[in-house]
């Protein structure tokens, strides 16, 4: 998801070319095209997180769908009014608009099993979980490596990192960053920042106040380059980021291999990028995925991933 409030926490970097035909598979439609969901359907996408092989959305109601691979109940999200949700790995954790936290799927080393209390941030990765509480404080739980959990003193109002390393935002909007350090990763610029993303195998990237971008670390496919102008929002996924422009237009930078890098034109809420793919939720709700794959395949027509038993992609409602 994207982490305007938070994201800090440990998905694997291996994500390979399964993920995102596992994930694009779940979306079936015509190259460049989308098609609107059924009439019935009247529920849109506020926010998206990405996972390993399952995605989330944040629904206009506060209720949250799930989607994807559901082997371990990845897709069994609680019901209930949320205002924040971020896939991981192999679960996903949300915070309820009592600001308590609810999570789900895997549950090894007991992710699920959240700290009790009120939060202001939430962040999923692979193998552990992280949450800003309402003093400011983070409380990790879960398994850690490289002392990602070693949190620096002081007062947090967003904390990231998928990776090895994580990012945090003090409630200055000083950034700080710590854990292993192969490419610079925790070498966080200098300024005041409005919001981050995770770490994401190697590099990050910020929103400053005014709206400009800085990327951090690894920058071997240009993942770390970030294009000038405003945004609204940034994410980093591994070799790549992709950010939203005021204009609601979607730019990202980094890995093209497959066409990963190629956003699709047209306005946007919000975007999420993670190992293999990426996505993006459009206006009135509609989500799409960006992948090794496919190039471009409209989430509002459904369709359940090949081979895999997970559920299908949300009908959400149509542009107007």
């Amino acid at each position: 998801m994207l982490l305007t409030t938070a994201r800090r926490c440990g998905m694997h970097a291996g994500l390979g070319l399964a993920a995102a035909l596992l994930l694009a598979a779940a979306v079936l439609g015509a190259a460049g095209d989308w098609p609107r969901a059924a009439a019935q359907d009247d529920h849109g996408a506020t926010a998206i997180s990405v996972g390993k092989l399952h995605a989330c959305a944040l629904l206009d109601s506060g209720e949250i769908e799930c989607w994807g691979r559901d082997w371990l109940g990845e897709t069994d999200a609680p019901p209930g009014r949320f205002t924040v949700v971020n896939a991981g790995r192999h679960h996903s954790c949300a915070l309820r608009e009592s600001r308590e936290l609810a999570c789900w799927g895997d549950n090894w080393r007991r992710l699920v099993d959240g700290p009790v209390g009120r939060f202001r941030a939430v962040s999923v990765g692979g193998y552990h979980s992280c949450g800003v509480k309402d003093s400011g404080g983070v409380v990790y739980w879960g398994r850690d490596f490289y002392d990602r959990s070693s949190t620096p003193f002081g007062r947090f109002h967003a904390i990231g990192g998928r990776g090895y390393s994580s990012c945090g935002l003090r409630e200055s909007g000083e950034a700080m960053c710590w854990g292993s350090h192969w490419f610079g990763e925790t070498n966080a610029p200098p300024g005041r920042f409005r919001a981050a993303s995770p770490v994401y195998y190697g590099h990050s990237c910020a929103l400053r106040e005014l709206g400009e971008l800085a990327c951090w670390g690894a920058n071997e496919y240009g993942q770390a380059a970030a294009p000038s102008g405003r945004f609204r929002a940034v994410s980093a996924g591994l070799y790549r980021s992709c950010g939203l422009r005021e204009s609601g237009a979607v730019a990202c930078w980094g890995d093209n291999q497959y066409g990963q890098a190629d956003a699709p034109a047209g306005g946007f809420r919000s975007v999420s990028v993670g190992g293999a793919s990426q996505l993006w939720s459009q206006g009135f709700g509609r989500v799409g995925v960006l992948g090794l794959s496919i190039q471009r395949t409209a989430a509002a027509a459904p369709g359940p991933a090949s081979g895999d038993p997970g559920r299908q992609l949300p009908r959400l409602r149509s542009a107007r």
